[in-house]
């Protein structure tokens, strides 16, 4: 049950994390770029995120977007994976929890987070 739970938590994870590494990216620049035809995306995110560009691809002419594309990402990626890894072994598995929390007993969500 260990090991089909830690499979099934890393899928999920995996599938979030790629799904919120793509909107992160179009929100914080991805959206001010071309499609490939050339035309401007426009689409539901893009009344919100097309006057953002803080990011670009590098391969833009594009006015603004002094940060690469992934760094936001990349940013609250680091953030979640390091607030999920204990310091010592006195620390709970997840910090923000109380010590006897049922969340805490739960490998496979640990694991999932913290990849």
């Amino acid at each position: 049950l260990t090991m089909a739970s830690s499979i099934l938590y890393l899928s999920l994870f995996s599938t979030v994390g790629v799904t919120m590494r793509a909107f992160i990216g179009r929100f914080f620049g991805g959206d001010c770029e071309s499609n490939a035809e050339g035309q401007p995306i426009d689409d539901w995110m893009w009344p919100v995120s097309h006057k953002i560009c803080v990011t670009a691809s590098g391969t833009t002419a594009q006015y603004g977007g002094a940060l690469f594309i992934d760094l936001p990402a990349n940013m609250i990626g680091s953030f979640i994976m390091g607030f999920m890894t204990g310091h010592s072994a006195d620390w709970p598995a997840i910090p923000c929890l109380a010590y006897d929390h049922p969340l805490q007993y739960e490998q496979g969500l640990h694991v999932g987070i913290k990849t």
